[in-house]
């Protein structure tokens, strides 16, 4: 499936670029190393790849493929939203893997706006 977040016990990038500095800032994370060490599945990603994945399945028509492998991760981590703007169709596709692994599996974010600016990130 090409380069969608990675699964496993240890945490990789999805990004080729940002692999080793992506997974060395979640290393510190308490919750996401302790997910690791327990054996639960974990993915990470920018936002960015994760916005330019969904966009590349969706083209291919393998977006619900995408959807579904994303929500069958118990750990997803998405660093850098809003670092870069995102077009329209470009934002709903990651509001939508959030909406749908709502109350599902923890999902965490990382983002350089403060909380009360997110709305704009997603068109809301």
């Amino acid at each position: 499936m090409g380069d969608e977040p990675k699964i496993g016990a240890r945490v990789r990038g999805a990004d080729r670029g940002g692999r080793q500095r992506a997974a060395g800032s979640v290393g510190q994370s308490s919750q996401g190393a302790a997910a690791c060490q327990k054996g639960h599945s974990v993915a990470l990603t920018t936002a960015a790849a994760l916005v330019h994945e969904l966009m590349e399945a969706r083209n291919e028509r393998r977006l619900r493929t995408l959807q579904k492998h994303l929500n069958t991760v118990k750990l997803l981590i998405v660093d850098e939203l809003g670092y870069v703007p995102f077009t329209a169709v470009g934002s709903e596709l990651p509001f939508e893997v959030f909406t749908q692994r709502y109350e599902r599996a923890a999902t965490f974010v990382t983002s350089n706006l403060p909380f009360d600016e997110w709305t704009t990130v997603f068109g809301i």
